[in-house]
């Protein structure tokens, strides 16, 4: 799994996640931590919250940018 771009924010103890296309997503801290270190594995429901969400991908950065070109081209 790879890292999109993304920004946070923490709130108590929660963190917002955003991205360019307009997803968010809200984790716990400590699932934060384990997603930002690369922790979690693909086929936990962690990593399937933040895929579905394009915080995260699998695959190569060409798949990943050719897959959803039309919705960065409409973000921009």
């Amino acid at each position: 799994m790879r890292l999109n771009y993304f920004n946070f924010k923490s709130f108590d103890n929660k963190v917002l996640l955003t991205n360019d296309f307009g997803d968010y997503v809200f984790l716990e801290k400590d699932e934060f931590h384990h997603f930002i270190t690369g922790e979690i594995p693909n086929d936990s429901e962690l990593a399937k919250k933040v895929i579905s969400s394009r915080m995260a991908f699998e695959g190569t950065n060409l798949a990943f940018s050719g897959k959803y070109a039309y919705d960065i081209r409409e973000a921009k």
